[in-house]
């Protein structure tokens, strides 16, 4: 095939479904009957060919059926792309949509809410004294509370610190999607700020 390869060394035959090793007595190769399907790579059950692409089972990202370099076997080599949230619409609360079971400040600033299969339930807690357990963005916050991070894409929540009792912030650390940079355009090109 054009191709040198070393002692000891495997790589698929030209057939597409057998495998041949390099060996001190010259090329040694598999002696499948290739007119079945091939099975060099398996996923979910199922068999693919050197070659194939197929959807990986998150539904967003793409799996493909390649040669391993080092043994010349099928390896299954999936991209890893975050995958997009979903829409929710279980509950529509102050023009929001919020899902089953997330917390949210109520309107008032002090009671928070939560969306259940059976609606938006509040608590009704006396607001004229505005609680001030934990505080971010120039915001206060009570136990219990939930809100967007500075970052727009993890949720933060007041929380009771186990340790000592006072209102702590704890927010959630997944990956945001890169955003499209839109600050500034010069000559024709767009630059982040």
């Amino acid at each position: 095939g054009g191709n040198v390869h070393c002692n000891g060394e495997s790589f698929p035959d030209e057939d597409g479904c057998n495998t041949c090793t390099c060996t001190d007595q010259g090329i040694s190769c598999t002696e499948m009957d290739c007119d079945t399907a091939c099975a060099n790579c398996e996923r979910g059950g199922k068999s693919y060919c050197i070659g194939d692409s197929f959807p990986s089972a998150d539904g967003c990202n793409t799996c493909k059926c390649e040669t391993d370099p080092l043994d010349g076997v099928g390896v299954v080599v999936c991209t890893d792309k975050g995958c997009p949230d979903l829409p929710c619409t279980d509950c529509e609360y102050g023009g929001n949509v919020h899902c089953n079971g997330e917390s949210f400040p109520d309107e008032d600033g002090c009671n928070t809410c939560t969306c259940t299969d059976q609606g938006i339930s509040c608590t009704e807690m006396d607001c004229d004294t505005a609680c001030a357990n934990c505080e971010r963005g120039g915001k206060s916050y009570c136990i219990g509370d939930s809100f967007p991070s500075a970052d727009g894409c993890n949720t933060c929540k007041c929380e009771t610190d186990p340790l000592d009792g006072v209102g702590v912030v704890v927010c959630t650390d997944k990956g945001c999607p890169d955003l499209p940079c839109t600050d500034c355009e010069y000559g024709g090109n767009v630059h982040c700020n």
